[in-house]
């Protein structure tokens, strides 16, 4: 369940974006090419032809699916560690579901680890943290930040 997550990908501007482990590459790539350079570089959302991204699609679209990336193996992780550490029976291991709530220890656990990734993505893209927040959350004002 978390790899297929993980793989769909996600929505930026209306359209989506898978992020399969050759996507990660090629986001990344063009990513990269994109701030180093300035330039619009070309990419694809799923289903559609080649385009030109700005700096700032290319951060957003690398932004939103790790983000995704690191929450879903974050999530997974700490549910594997609830059951393993709290269950010991059978039809309590059956009883959980992938989506279900996490709480003590594996929540905050898992708000530590996704806290540090959006410090670590800000610190690698070279933006304010308010930045990333802005484009996971969709605030246009604070996005534009990026826009330097």
């Amino acid at each position: 369940t978390c790899k297929s997550i993980i793989d769909a990908g996600m929505d930026y501007n209306g359209v989506h974006f898978s992020y399969t482990l050759e996507d990660q590459t090629n986001i990344k790539n063009a990513l990269e090419l994109s701030v180093a350079t300035g330039l619009a570089c070309p990419y694809h959302a799923d289903g559609c032809g080649c385009q030109l991204f700005t700096k700032e699609d290319m951060t957003s679209i690398y932004v939103i699916n790790q983000t995704n990336l690191t929450h879903s193996q974050t999530y997974s992780n700490q549910l594997k560690m609830y059951v393993k550490e709290q269950l010991t029976t059978s039809e309590e291991v059956t009883a959980v579901e992938y989506g279900q709530e996490l709480t003590g220890q594996y929540l905050e656990t898992y708000y530590m680890i996704t806290e540090q990734s959006k410090k670590i993505i800000s610190a690698y893209l070279g933006v304010e943290a308010q930045v990333v927040e802005a484009i996971l959350t969709g605030n246009p004002i604070l996005a534009s930040m990026n826009e330097e």
